[in-house]
């Protein structure tokens, strides 16, 4: 072989040796890259914020208040979560927002007495929000449940509702309507509490 061919056939091997080594190189180094891609596309759309608006972060929130001024805790009841709901339903359904139905008189404390039938002292708290329509029409997250504690907290009648420590039991429903304009719609959140004393 002459020295022509020698030194192509060299060069061929280098060029050959050369991709080699670089792709060996290249999936070396992106096999020490860490995964971290699909994790930061995952970061980017967040996760779910839509607050916790059950029966049991209700009762959370109101016992962290009772802790707080020395009355001991409330005991969630399937019964009076119940009459709660039925109480919200019948505000929605009969477009009112009291504590007495103004068409059929029927007070609140009796949807509570009914579902939990125990002799007893009831009682009611109630809360409306309003909202934008431009909100989400079915979100939850169209206020928090701080929002609605505070509003208690802030009012007599309601604060010592919350805070009475004869109450035993406690249940809590959230329901929607439609509002009184185009612009706005309101959120009620109802409470019935329980208490074995008669007062």
């Amino acid at each position: 072989m002459n020295k022509r061919w020698r030194a192509i056939l060299t060069v061929f091997c280098v060029i050959i040796l050369a991709a080699v080594f670089t792709t060996l190189a290249l999936q070396l180094r992106a096999d020490q890259q860490p995964a971290t891609s699909h994790v930061e596309q995952q970061q980017d759309t967040g996760p779910d914020v839509t607050p916790d608006m059950s029966p049991e972060a209700h009762l959370k929130a109101a016992n962290t208040l009772r802790k707080e001024h020395n009355a001991p805790p409330l005991e969630l009841s399937p019964a009076l979560n119940q009459s709660a709901q039925e109480k919200c339903d019948d505000m929605v359904a009969d477009d009112y927002y009291d504590h007495v139905n103004p068409t059929t008189g029927k007070h609140g404390y009796t949807f509570a007495m009914d579902s939990l039938k125990l002799d007893g002292n009831f009682a009611e708290n109630l809360s409306q929000v309003y909202r934008s329509r431009t909100a989400k029409a079915d979100s939850d997250a169209l206020f928090t449940i701080d929002e609605v504690f505070r509003a208690w907290m802030n009012s007599d009648s309601h604060r010592e509702a919350l805070l009475d420590p004869d109450y035993t039991l406690t249940g809590f429903a959230i329901c929607g309507g439609k509002g009184t304009n185009e612009v706005l719609r309101y959120w009620y959140t109802v409470e019935h509490f329980y208490s074995p004393t008669m007062k």
